[in-house]
């Protein structure tokens, strides 16, 4: 996909490394060098594809798949920690996982008084909810000089704090450093790639599966290509020629 103009470029049968890099060997390497960006998943294997088939392509690391790595971390602790309760209690952090893994900023007044109270009973999570806050900080750092205090901030509390899930989260984004800085400064993702997922996805459902691929790239072409606003693009473009 084209995560700028939100197009859908084509889709293949396969993601496996080899057919990969043969498809996009198909393409010229004089066209090949003018790509300047390619978002992705923190995927070491399709990182070492991408960079072979695009040598001069810088690496984006998707937002939504660096954030999740600390939801997953939060989120194993939150299990460690309610195995010491009651089963009254632990069922009550269960059914409020959901406010453990929201921005506190987008927090109800109510809400975050619930999370205080909860947290106020399981200092581990406390600790591991903090580091999951401070990551989103950095996440939405303004400015160089910010980003890099934030991201030593985040270095000293999850080395003090010691909790194995986040020290190997932290192993993660010191590897893909320059690949999440460029998603930061560059506000580039993978949303709309991920937003033709779930569509192909539903399709596949409604479909009760697809035997053919050709058909069924053909219906994931024609459905992208006639949403709304690609219509109203192509409706304005015709008024403008007329």
């Amino acid at each position: 996909t084209d995560p700028v103009d939100n197009t859908i470029l084509d889709v293949l049968p396969s993601r496996k490394p080899e057919e990969l890099y043969a498809y996009f060997n198909r393409i010229p390497i004089k066209e090949r060098m003018k790509v300047k960006y390619i978002v992705m998943d923190l995927s070491p294997l399709f990182r070492s594809v991408m960079t072979a088939a695009f040598p001069k392509a810088e690496i984006i690391a998707d937002k939504f798949h660096v954030k999740r790595l600390f939801l997953w971390a939060l989120e194993s602790v939150r299990k460690d920690v309610q195995k010491k309760f009651s089963k009254t209690r632990l069922i009550y952090f269960k059914h409020s996982r959901t406010l453990l893994l929201k921005d506190y900023k987008n927090l109800t007044d109510e809400q975050k008084q619930q999370l205080i109270n909860m947290l106020d009973v399981a200092p581990d999570l406390k600790i591991a909810y903090g580091l999951k806050e401070l990551f989103n900080q950095f996440l939405e750092s303004e400015t160089i000089q910010e980003l890099a205090a934030n991201y030593k901030k985040l270095v000293m509390d999850i080395e003090q704090a010691n909790i194995p899930v986040f020290t190997k989260c932290l192993k993660t984004i010191n590897q893909w450093y320059h690949a999440i800085y460029l998603s930061i400064t560059t506000g580039i993702s993978n949303g709309y790639t991920e937003g033709q997922n779930n569509n192909i996805k539903v399709l596949k459902r409604i479909s009760y599966g697809c035997r053919n691929f050709t058909y069924f790239r053909n219906r994931i072409m024609h459905i992208a290509n006639n949403t709304p606003d690609k219509c109203q693009k192509r409706r304005t473009a015709r008024q403008a020629i007329s």
